[in-house]
């Protein structure tokens, strides 16, 4: 046998490993997707799982992205493409890392969550960021900033109107988790 035909089956060889291996990380990753979205939803009540498996869910996608333009970018030839896939393939990656930190900081939480330690703190929210989903015509706070410290309240579902009349300007009272500073309430 040449070697010609050598390094081509050996290149074919390589290939199909490359495919498989692609593959079994999809199918790794879309498995991770789902299975967080089962349990995200089966743990709806306990604030600290629930948002734990969210995380891990936005983890497995982001990665599943990340790999997926990063996998192009040896496919495509052109290197205004190699560029763009590679700084989305990137941002994804931030994501992923992102997402780990959240949901590591709410399993150390956790304990907290459940004996009720909660931090508390009293001032006036200031920094306010807000999000309105695309299905909704509801603008909802995703966090504020209270004395220097971020409050995450995505998950509390405020609403900007409520939050207008009722809390800003004024002092507050916010129960939060030392760690994630996931706020358990807001009054």
């Amino acid at each position: 046998m040449s070697k010609k035909r050598k390094k081509k089956k050996q290149n074919i060889r390589v290939k199909k490993i490359q495919s498989f291996s692609m593959t079994c990380l999809i199918t790794a990753l879309v498995a991770g997707i789902v299975i967080s979205m089962l349990l995200a939803n089966q743990f709806s009540e306990h604030m600290v799982w629930g948002n734990v498996f969210i995380q891990l869910m936005v983890t497995c996608f982001a990665l599943l992205l990340s790999s997926a333009m990063i996998g192009c970018i040896f496919l495509i030839q052109r290197k205004a493409g190699k560029i763009a896939l590679g700084f989305f393939g990137g941002l994804f990656l931030l994501t992923t890392i992102s997402s780990m930190v959240t949901g590591i900081q709410l399993l150390r939480d956790k304990e907290f969550y459940e004996q009720g330690k909660y931090e508390v703190i009293i001032g006036k929210p200031i920094r306010v960021d807000y999000n309105r989903p695309k299905s909704s015509e509801t603008t909802y706070v995703d966090s504020f900033e209270v004395d220097g410290i971020e409050i995450i309240t995505s998950h509390l579902s405020i609403d900007q109107i409520y939050f207008d009349s009722n809390l800003k300007d004024e002092m507050v009272v916010v129960k939060y988790l030392p760690n994630s500073r996931y706020a358990i309430a807001v009054y």
